[in-house]
Order: structure tokens, then C-alpha cells, then sequence
């Protein structure tokens, strides 16, 4: 019984850091330096772009850091979310054609070319690694 706390230890590496993404955002080419607030919603397959399960926000001088660690994840796949709030009023606006006229990008930089990405396209499992989303705009 004494090598029973051993072999727990042991395994205490394999599951640290499961369930949580450490996410970096980068900012649009023009964007020189952050001064305005970036919001960042994940999403499981269920609620994908309809109902969040975690909401966040990086403010202008959390921005500068540009990276947000997402624990509390499910075992499952995500998706993630993010845009640039350029005018400050926390919504992402679209124009008549319902395209984003702010930068946003999503988890696996996955690209808006014929409208919002498909749930295969931005998923991913959090497994404790580093992933990028650069905004587009």
C-alpha cells in the first residue's frame, strides 16, 4: 500500500492541464496597439454560435499580454470565438449582408470566406495546449 501515493503521482502529470487551452490572440496587422476590448466566447457542437459556454474578455491592458487561459473545459470538443470590439459597443456589428465589419477570427484560424466556419473546421480538444486565433477584419 505504501506505492500506491507513488503510483498516483505518477499520473498526476497526465492529467494536468486537461480540459483548458491556453489561447494567444493576435491582432489584425493594423492594429498597432490594443485599445479596445477583445471578447471571446467558446462554444461545444450544441451551442455552436448561438449559446456559449464560457464568455470572456481581454480589456486594452489585459490585451497586451494577448494570451487567456480557458480552464474549466469539457472532455469534449470546442470551438472558439473571438472579435475586436472596435467601437465599444459589445456586440460584433455586421453589415446589410450579415458579415462582420470587426475583426474576428476563430480556433484553428479557420476562415469566414463563405460565411461563419463549420463546427469541423474550428474544433478542437482541450488538452491543455497553446492555440492562436489572429482577428481578421
Amino acid at each position: 500500500m505504501k506505492s500506491m501515493p507513488l503510483l498516483f503521482a505518477l499520473f498526476i502529470p497526465l492529467f494536468a492541464g486537461a480540459n483548458e487551452l491556453t489561447l494567444q490572440i493576435n491582432l489584425p496587422s493594423n492594429q498597432a496597439a490594443p485599445t479596445q476590448t477583445v471578447y471571446i466566447a467558446v462554444f461545444d457542437q450544441a451551442g455552436y454560435l448561438r449559446k456559449p459556454l464560457q464568455s470572456h474578455r481581454l480589456a486594452p491592458d489585459a490585451l497586451a499580454q494577448r494570451t487567456l487561459v480557458l480552464t474549466d473545459l469539457p472532455g469534449e470538443a470546442v470551438a472558439i470565438s473571438a472579435f475586436l470590439d472596435s467601437n465599444g459597443n459589445q456586440v460584433l456589428d455586421k453589415n446589410l449582408l450579415a458579415r462582420p465589419i470587426e475583426p474576428v477570427g476563430f480556433s484553428n484560424q479557420a476562415s469566414m470566406a463563405f460565411g461563419p466556419p463549420t463546427w469541423a473546421a474550428v474544433k478542437v480538444l482541450p488538452q491543455g495546449q497553446r492555440i492562436e486565433i489572429t482577428l481578421q477584419p
